[in-house]
């Protein structure tokens, strides 16, 4: 099996908008996050949460999540982050 390609991004798909479902999110604030790969912009996602702290634990969980699906693909650990605003 070869190593995986660390300048490209990953064949994974994205949501939009997080919570993806399930959730009335009509009355929370939308807040912009961008999700990176390995220091670079991936895809821009849009958070309803009630605050910022809660934009940060929603956007830890779901970077957390796609390091693991990573690490099973042999990426290294940790290449995705994410960041305030949206990408450039």
């Amino acid at each position: 099996m070869t190593e995986p390609d660390l300048e490209t991004l990953p064949d994974l798909e994205l949501p939009q908008q997080l919570p993806e479902s399930g959730v009335d999110v009509t009355e929370l604030p939308v807040f912009d996050v961008c999700v990176r790969f390995n220091g670079r912009s991936w895809r821009s996602l849009k958070v309803a949460a009630p605050s910022p702290d809660d934009v940060a634990t929603i956007m830890d969980h779901f970077v957390a999540n796609l390091n693991a699906i990573l690490v099973q693909r042999r990426y290294p650990p940790g290449m995705c982050t994410w960041s305030h605003n949206a990408c450039p």
